[in-house]
């Protein structure tokens, strides 16, 4: 899946807690429901983005504050009234709103076989590693890859 982590538009990103990544991981949460969704709605779905089928846009639009939540419970970010409501307020615009309703948009989601493969260079099993995590209710466990230690340093 592509990402631009949150859509935060230039002029926003100068403010505290507006980073288009400051909370990445609910900004692909959120992404990943409007892939999902458009699979789905384009009959192209996998098993996993099947689960999703029931998920409106209004779901969407709560998973992404829940996921903020989340990480401000978590101390991954500092807590910030206005962003968090500014964020699932931006996301629950008619503008959003017709991105969700978007035909046709599920091919383009997906990442070229280019891409994954600058991916693969730049960090070395990550595609293979994401492809053995198993959908839901069952599949394959997913392994981490082996590592080594191979000097240590201490001062």
């Amino acid at each position: 899946m592509y990402t631009d982590g949150g859509s935060i538009p230039k002029i926003a990103q100068a403010f505290n807690g507006f980073s288009p990544w400051g909370y990445a991981p609910a900004y692909m949460i959120h992404d990943w429901l409007f892939v999902a969704h458009h699979c789905v709605v384009d009959a192209a779905a996998d098993a996993r983005q099947l689960e999703t089928a029931d998920i409106t846009f209004d779901d969407s639009i709560e998973i992404l504050g829940e996921a903020i939540q989340a990480l401000v419970a978590s101390r991954q970010v500092a807590a910030n009234d206005v962003t968090a409501s500014t964020i699932t307020s931006a996301v629950g615009t008619p503008i959003a709103r017709n991105l969700w309703d978007r035909q046709g948009a599920c091919e383009g989601s997906h990442v070229s076989k280019e891409h994954r493969s600058i991916a693969e260079s730049a960090i070395p099993g990550t595609s293979a590693v994401a492809g053995r995590v198993p959908a839901r209710g069952g599949g394959v466990e997913a392994r981490r890859p082996t590592s080594r230690i191979i000097t240590r340093v201490s001062f």
